[in-house]
């Protein structure tokens, strides 16, 4: 099983001073298509789990969800870097999440 740590590139919709994203976060990613409603339309979500925790209805991911995500980059041996939205108490933030992978 891959575990996977996610480093987030901004907090509260504003950069992290470039090169200090400070710890991540590890966990098990996966993706899925949810219905948007204010948007119109289904939009890709990622989110971090715990280790070994399969995704159950009500329950909170270890960071907020990424909302209508995009690949930027990805690299089997140095990760992957996906840009979207974060709802933060009711508000929307653009978010970063690098992506690295480590064999457990």
């Amino acid at each position: 099983m891959l575990i996977c740590t996610v480093f987030r590139t901004h907090e509260s919709g504003k950069p992290k001073q470039r090169g200090i994203l400070g710890p991540g976060t590890n966990g098990t990613i996966s993706m899925h298509s949810t219905l948007n409603n204010e948007m119109k339309r289904y939009v890709s979500c990622m989110e971090l789990r715990e280790h070994g925790r399969e995704s159950v209805p009500g329950e909170r991911p270890l960071i907020p969800s990424l909302h209508d995500m995009k690949v930027l980059t990805f690299h089997s041996h140095r990760g992957m870097m996906v840009v979207g939205f974060e709802e933060i108490n009711g508000h929307r933030f653009y978010q970063g999440w690098l992506l690295h992978w480590q064999d457990h």
